[in-house]
This record gives C-alpha cells, sequence and structure tokens, in this order.
C-alpha cells in the first residue's frame, strides 16, 4: 500500500509532522486488522523521532490541543510499550531528508544499512516473542509499521 502525504501549505513543525505520521501508522494498522484474515497478535512500531516517544511515554503531562488529540488517538490504537526508537544511521530511508541527490540513492543504496536494520527489527521481535509468549504453542506473528 502507498500513500504520498504532503505537508500543508500552513506552516506545521517538524514534531506536529512526525506525530502526525504515528497516527497514521496507527490507522493503517487498525485497518489492516479489520480487514485482513492475518495472524497479527502484536505490532511493533518504529519511528526515529524522540519527541514523538516522550510524548507517548508521558501520562501525567498536558499538551497543547493539536498534541493531546492525536497523542490520544495513538495511545487509543497502540501502547506506548509497543514503540521503539530507530537510530538514524540505520535508517536509509532518512537519506532523502538529508538532501542525498537521486542519483546518489540509485548508485549507492544502502542494502548493508537495510540488512543491519532489518537484523536489528528480527532481533528485538525475536526478543519481545520469547519474554511474552514461552507459553503460547501457536505461531506467533507479528505486523510492522515503519515511520
Amino acid at each position: 500500500m502507498g500513500e504520498a502525504r504532503n505537508a500543508r501549505v500552513k506552516f506545521i513543525s517538524i514534531p506536529r509532522l512526525e506525530l502526525q505520521a504515528a497516527v497514521l501508522a496507527t490507522r493503517l494498522n487498525r485497518m489492516l486488522r479489520e480487514e485482513l484474515d492475518l495472524c497479527i497478535q502484536d505490532t511493533i512500531y518504529w519511528t526515529d523521532s524522540d519527541i514523538v516517544l516522550h510524548y507517548l511515554k508521558k501520562e501525567r503531562r498536558r499538551f497543547q490541543t493539536y498534541v493531546a488529540n492525536r497523542v490520544e488517538e495513538i495511545r487509543g490504537n497502540s501502547k506506548p510499550d509497543e514503540w521503539n526508537h530507530a537510530s538514524g544511521s540505520l535508517n536509509p530511508t532518512d537519506d532523502v531528508s538529508r538532501g542525498v541527490r537521486t542519483f546518489a540513492l540509485i548508485v549507492t543504496a544502502h542494502p548493508y544499512c537495510a540488512r543491519k536494520f532489518i537484523c536489528h527489527v528480527i532481533h528485538r521481535a525475536r526478543a519481545l516473542s520469547s519474554k511474552t509468549n514461552n507459553d503460547r504453542a501457536d505461531g506467533h506473528c507479528y505486523s510492522f509499521a515503519w515511520i
């Protein structure tokens, strides 16, 4: 599924755009769970935004209306412990935001970085699976949402 979302003409800060991306990820996960006959027992979300993670982890803090509404929706569709940080060095999709030219992206694709991140994701999923589901006999499936 591909969908492009452009920033509005009105100025919106980068943290708010990243928060909106997290909302989109939880909405997509909810839609996939409702519409598909797949074994999706747990979801692990990844974001490179520390700000979004801090918004989701703080429960006793009052936010501005825009932020509070989005944090409430994210918490309604996911749990804060499902959210993980992906460092920028492991995130090959950050090249676009760093100003790397298109030709450089084609010529110097980062299969090493992508493989390194995927290995990190698999390691994290196995750790969560063994920690939470030692007694389950059935197969364990994961749904990954990358922001």
